[in-house]
């Protein structure tokens, strides 16, 4: 099934995993910094789940807050795509391909963004912004 396509840690994920993090680094601190800078300076915790939150208003505040930073990061991802490597913006053109071709994807069906969703969301956007100095995003 190409829509699941990815989602295991096999060899090659592996491989396409320490390389594309061992080149984004830059890149991602253009893409999450801000953001995950921002985050970090908060004056409380920015907590969703209703038995951990003080007062149940702050929910919905919290999540205006938390769709303001989601936001922020895909505009910044869609007006950085120039500055992505382009070992990255290689690797997924031609995974794409080979997935369109050998599953006879068509531009419009969702499938056809697999890799962009597997590799560089799942597997490099959303780490950073939950550890980020693993990924060198934040220093402290």
């Amino acid at each position: 099934d190409p829509r699941v396509l990815f989602r295991g840690n096999t060899l090659m994920t592996k491989l396409l995993d320490a390389y594309q993090r061992s080149i984004s680094h830059d890149y991602l601190r253009i893409v999450v910094g801000p953001t995950v800078q921002r985050m970090y300076s908060y004056d409380r915790a920015v907590e969703l789940d209703p038995t951990r939150v003080e007062r149940p208003e702050l929910i919905s505040k919290n999540m205006d807050l938390l769709e303001q930073d989601f936001i922020a990061v895909l505009e910044t991802i869609y007006s950085s795509a120039p500055l992505c490597p382009p070992e990255m913006r290689h690797i997924y053109s031609t995974l794409q391909e080979k997935i369109s071709a050998k599953f006879s994807v068509h531009e419009d069906d969702i499938v056809h963004f697999t890799v962009a969703n597997s590799f560089f969301i799942l597997r490099l956007v959303v780490p950073a912004i939950l550890s980020p100095t693993v990924f060198q995003v934040r220093s402290e």
